[in-house]
C-alpha cells in the first residue's frame, strides 16, 4: 500500500483542526455548548487534542495557511 499523498494529508490536517477550533467556540461560548455541564472537561480535552495535532502537524514543516484567518 502507498503512503498518502501530501496533499491529502495537508487537507486531513487542516479539516482536523478547523472542526476541533469550531468545537472549542461552541463549548467556550455560553449561549451554545459552553452551557453545558461538561463543557470544562471536553473544553480541556479539545486544547489537549488540539496541541498533539498541531505538534504533529508542525513536524511536517510546511507553512500553515488558517483560512478562516485570511
Amino acid at each position: 500500500m502507498a503512503a498518502p499523498e501530501i496533499d491529502y494529508m495537508l487537507f486531513a490536517y487542516d479539516h482536523m483542526l478547523d472542526h476541533i477550533k469550531d468545537v472549542l467556540f461552541s463549548f467556550r461560548t455560553p449561549t451554545t455548548l459552553g452551557s453545558l455541564e461538561c463543557a470544562p472537561v471536553f473544553t480541556a480535552a479539545l486544547v489537549k487534542m488540539q496541541a498533539k495535532l498541531q505538534k504533529y502537524y508542525d513536524k511536517t514543516s510546511l507553512p500553515f495557511l488558517d483560512a478562516d484567518e485570511l
